[in-house]
């Protein structure tokens, strides 16, 4: 089994390989840049993406490129952090404290690669519409208990 890592920005791409090459693990780990939306290579049996779609400036086009890089069988898991469909649900709960975090860096973010700005992260309606446009055929929440991540398995 090889292990892949994309991320955009090329100095975490360095040091993950590094990091990996000092292990002992290059041979079973690699690490790549890519443009925040196409997903290199494939086909992959798994992707994950975790806290990081609601940052996108194209979430569609991110899930779109994934569901494309997995095998026929292939399964994606999405972990955002937990967000209710109106915001007065999140008010007074742990939750709130995100969405201070969100206008200062993940609102931003988003909206300057011209994306909808989800702030602190993404409603389950959302997530289900995000992944039929995608091409997903399913999309489940997953721990529904957990009060700040939300866990989505998005299925081909």
């Amino acid at each position: 089994m090889h292990a892949y890592g994309f991320e955009p920005y090329a100095p975490s791409v360095k040091r993950a390989t590094e990091n990996a090459r000092g292990a002992g693990l290059a041979d079973r780990v690699s690490f790549a840049t890519f443009d925040g939306v196409h997903v290199p290579g494939g086909p992959f049996g798994l992707i994950t993406m975790n806290y990081a779609l609601h940052h996108a400036g194209d979430p569609a086009g991110v899930l779109t490129s994934a569901c494309r890089a997995l095998d026929q069988d292939g399964v994606m898991l999405v972990v955002e952090y937990r967000r209710s469909e109106r915001l007065e649900q999140d008010i007074l709960t742990l939750r709130q404290v995100l969405y201070a975090t969100s206008l200062t860096e993940c609102m931003p973010t988003a909206l300057a690669e011209g994306g909808p700005g989800y702030g602190t992260g993404i409603p389950a309606s959302e997530m289900q519409r995000l992944a039929k446009v995608a091409g997903f055929r399913e999309c489940a929440g997953m721990l529904p208990e957990d009060p700040l991540r939300s866990f989505f398995v998005l299925r081909k």
